[in-house]
């Protein structure tokens, strides 16, 4: 069934028959943007920057998902995109969800290991932005949670 506002946009009636298919188009590699108005062109200072931000909370909401879902693999996918593929900066949000994934899924030791690398990758604003979840870690491992038999290294090759 055809919704009524596709129906109108292809100029079709109701009762016409449709063939629909379905084609894979080659992955993007370039987009231009135009803005709408000049007035808006104008008014973000830095345009690449407020496009990285929009993904990078983009990236900081599917990785809690992937996290939440257990699929650990889809989340370190994301994860490499955004640090090696993409080259940007990981945010504080978006460690945090990282970690919290990992620890969410009883990948204590590979939490901490990221943790650690936010005091050589970022300022100390990020250290105290996934302190929180440091706390989780700490409280999980006191209270007798097993480790995990998977290593960091093993999480990122299986994605």
């Amino acid at each position: 069934m055809v919704p009524l506002w596709i129906m109108r946009a292809l100029g079709v009636t109701d009762g016409t028959e449709l063939l629909v298919q379905t084609i894979e188009l080659p992955r993007g590699s370039f987009a231009k943007l135009q803005p709408l108005t000049d007035e808006f062109a104008t008014s973000i200072a830095d345009h690449k920057a407020t496009l990285e931000a929009a993904l990078m909370h983009t990236y900081t909401t599917l990785i809690k998902a992937y996290g939440q879902t257990r699929q650990l693999d889809q989340a370190w996918n994301l994860w490499t995109e955004v640090t090696e593929r993409k080259g940007l900066a990981p945010t504080e949000h978006l460690y945090s969800q990282m970690i919290d994934a990992l620890v969410t899924n009883d990948y204590l030791d590979d939490a901490l290991q990221l943790f650690e690398e936010t005091g050589s990758r970022r300022h100390s604003e990020v250290r105290e932005g996934v302190q929180a979840v440091v706390e989780r870690v700490t409280w999980l491992v006191r209270s007798g949670s097993s480790l995990p038999s998977a290593s960091l290294a093993a999480t990122k090759a299986s994605g």
